[in-house]
């Protein structure tokens, strides 16, 4: 449990602050947050409780919405990365240059790029419709 005086995004500000450090390992863990802040919702969403309001749909929904956004940026950086390889780089088959794979990888990004574009239209849609969503007599979803 977080301190009650701490909203999770201000914990995980605090562990992996937007400036750096950025290291190698501090980018994996960050990535697993991501994966482990995922599972939560899942598990959480399962329950009527916590998305009893459709307030609280409605910004679920511009939390997930933004992080898709967002993705687009971070799959094309680590695809340039990817197309920045360099002589030590090797593909463990043995059956092909490393950099060939990280070629084919860097373009497999961009597919996903194109596909997480389309997902987050849907979802710009979507919030459009919750936005006008209310519930009578309903808590604000605090």
């Amino acid at each position: 449990m977080i301190e009650s005086n701490r909203t999770v995004s201000e914990v995980l500000e605090s562990y992996v602050p937007y400036d750096g450090p950025h290291t190698p390992g501090s980018v994996v863990e960050a990535a697993r947050a991501v994966a482990h802040l995922v599972r939560y919702l899942n598990n959480a969403t399962q329950h009527e409780a916590p998305v009893r309001y459709a307030v609280t749909v409605h910004e679920v929904l511009g939390g997930i919405g933004g992080a898709l956004h967002g993705l687009d940026q971070l799959l094309q950086q680590l695809g340039s990365a990817l197309r920045r390889h360099d002589s030590t780089l090797y593909d463990d088959r043995h059956d092909r240059p490393g950099g060939s794979t990280a070629e084919e990888a860097a373009d497999k990004l961009i597919e996903l790029r194109l596909a997480l574009a389309a997902a987050a239209r849907t979802m710009d849609a979507t919030r459009g419709l919750t936005s006008h969503l209310g519930n009578d007599g309903g808590e604000d979803g605090e």
